[in-house]
């Protein structure tokens, strides 16, 4: 399984983990309206510099996986936790900042249940409400380590063995980046021999004949005579009106001649 190892990365994750204990230290001293501590909040952000900062030193040392960015192992305090304990280091210093990691087995084991606990009523026993289920000495506790965790993270250093350069942290890469750095790479110069001298292009004509476009023909339905334009037409029915109008005013006129004699 591929683990990733990235310095920028783990600055970022170690920010975030002091900002979360600072957050935990506040809410340990503060309480609500009716006096009652922030004590499981408190603790859910203490858990969370924590792992945080697990997670900052893992990607200064042995690696993050997938399933530890994302997956339900990113939340397994003591899975981290042992992780870390048991990684092959490469130096005296590596050595001994593993030996100074804080916290314990069981430790890691009732931080892990509080990241759930602290929020989800489901979790807990029936009746209980998560934001009463822990207590100020349980604030204090957790903590307590996270003062420990992230400060220890802070001072990791990755030192390399004696007489080898420091080892180039690995990046995060997507498919877009990795088609760019491909397509940026410069091509090697070809080995060097002797050189091949191609045949020149068959020459072409100074002109070309012009082809002579056929005249497109048009469909046979559409050869018949046309019909009159309109113009025709209105001017043999503005007539045939006027003739009507007239017929029409004759007999009026001789109808009113009968009637005065």
């Amino acid at each position: 399984m591929r683990r990733t190892v990235n310095e920028s990365q783990a600055s970022i994750w170690l920010s975030q983990a002091e900002y979360d204990l600072q957050t935990a230290l506040h809410l340990k001293e503060a309480s609500d309206s009716a006096g009652r501590p922030f004590s499981s909040p408190a603790v859910f952000h203490a858990s969370q510099a924590v792992e945080k900062a697990l997670k900052s030193a893992m990607l200064r040392t042995c690696g993050l996986t997938t399933e530890e960015f994302t997956g339900q192992e990113g939340h397994d305090l003591e899975a981290l936790h042992l992780r870390l304990k048991g990684a092959d280091p490469e130096t005296e210093p590596q050595k001994l900042a593993q030996d100074q990691l804080p916290g314990t087995t069981p430790d890691m084991a009732w931080l892990k249940k509080a990241y759930l606990a602290t929020r989800y009523p489901n979790v807990l026993g029936a009746g209980q409400i998560p934001a009463l289920a822990y207590c100020p000495s349980d604030a204090e506790r957790a903590c307590h380590l996270a003062q420990q965790v992230v400060p220890w993270a802070k001072n990791l250093e990755d030192l390399p063995p004696r007489g080898e350069p420091r080892r180039k942290p690995a990046r995060f890469w997507t498919d877009t980046e990795d088609t760019e750095e491909k397509t940026s790479r410069v091509a090697p110069a070809p080995p060097s021999g002797p050189v091949i001298q191609e045949p020149p292009p068959a020459s072409l004509p100074a002109s070309l004949p012009k082809r002579r476009l056929r005249q497109p023909q048009m469909p046979r339905l559409l050869r018949s005579s046309t019909p009159p334009p309109l113009a025709a037409r209105s001017v043999k029915r503005i007539r045939r009106l006027s003739n009507t109008r007239n017929a029409q005013r004759n007999k009026r006129l001789r109808l009113q001649m009968l009637d005065h004699s």
